[in-house]
């Protein structure tokens, strides 16, 4: 992993303002660099109750990446519970799902609620994606109830007059797939107790990879943070082998026989993370995905 801690006070305040402010920032400027304490200060200090949703979605970024227990507490007072456009249903998403990895076990009970209150908001039907991502970080006790029906109302509605306006999205989330995203989560909810850790750090990968279509789109991204949290409680450098091993394993099983542009995907995804854990990949390694890249870690996406 990035060594943290690089960057003066002042130069860290800065790169921060630039990251959760500048309207138009890259993902390759993502700092990864800097002292925990010192981001938990700035969220403190420098972010309003009120942000916009680019803004917040940068904040949960980087709570989440430097693992800023003590700023859940300010991020679930930033959940307004009155969301109307789709942006302010997707500003919320970012918000509970930092919560929910962050929080204490009643924080993971307020954003739940305000998560059940969301998937009814008026703005909701056009973003149900980010609302099934966010269904996929809350905490096992998490009920249901609130997604599916709010689902199958939409369905209904959909069927009965066109996927036209609003709720085209809904075309892509049958109702009838309910029960297997239900079963999905109970697969990722099972990992968070398995005690084999090499076997939870193989299924890690293997989401974060996307080789399993079942949870690809639904939790890659928080497999990818799994994997991250782990490899820091073993610390380094066991974390960064533990990580590079496991992906490295995934990335054996690639099914060769799959499309072109997916393995492509899966290799290049590989390929950051491991270069992320501080892996020196090889030059044949590099020019098999050269084109793809880049320099900083792909663990955000």
């Amino acid at each position: 992993m990035p060594r943290q801690g690089q960057h003066s006070d002042e130069q860290t305040a800065r790169i921060l303002k630039s990251f959760v402010f500048q309207k138009e920032c890259s993902q390759d400027l993502f700092p990864s660099d800097l002292k925990p304490k010192l981001v938990s200060d700035f969220i403190r200090d420098e972010v309003p109750p009120d942000a916009l949703e680019r803004p917040v979605s940068r904040v949960s970024k980087l709570a989440r990446f430097y693992n800023l227990r003590d700023r859940a507490e300010q991020l679930v007072d930033m959940i307004p519970g009155n969301e109307r456009k789709p942006i302010d249903v997707q500003r919320s998403c970012h918000l509970i799902i930092a919560v929910a990895e962050l929080g204490d076990a009643g924080q993971h009970g307020q954003v739940a609620q305000a998560f059940d209150k969301l998937v009814f908001s008026s703005g909701a039907g056009e973003v149900y994606e980010d609302l099934i991502n966010t269904f996929f970080s809350l905490s096992p006790k998490a009920s249901p109830d609130a997604l599916t029906q709010s689902v199958g109302d939409a369905r209904a509605r959909v069927e009965k007059s066109g996927p036209a306006g609003q709720l085209g999205q809904l075309m892509n989330y049958d109702i009838r797939d309910i029960p297997a995203m239900l079963e999905e989560k109970a697969r990722k909810d099972g990992l968070l107790t398995l005690q084999d850790l090499p076997l939870r750090r193989q299924r890690y990968s293997e989401v974060y990879l996307q080789m399993d279509r079942k949870s690809a789109f639904l939790w890659d991204q928080q497999a990818g943070y799994a994997l991250l949290q782990d490899a820091r409680n073993l610390g380094e450098p066991a974390g960064d082998t533990a990580a590079i091993v496991a992906l490295a394993a995934a990335m054996e099983r690639i099914d060769p026989n799959a499309d072109p542009e997916l393995i492509k995907f899966q290799k290049t995804r590989g390929y950051r993370a491991r270069r992320f854990f501080n892996e020196v990949l090889d030059e044949e390694i590099e020019d098999d995905a050269k084109d793809s890249l880049r320099p900083q870690d792909d663990l955000l996406m």
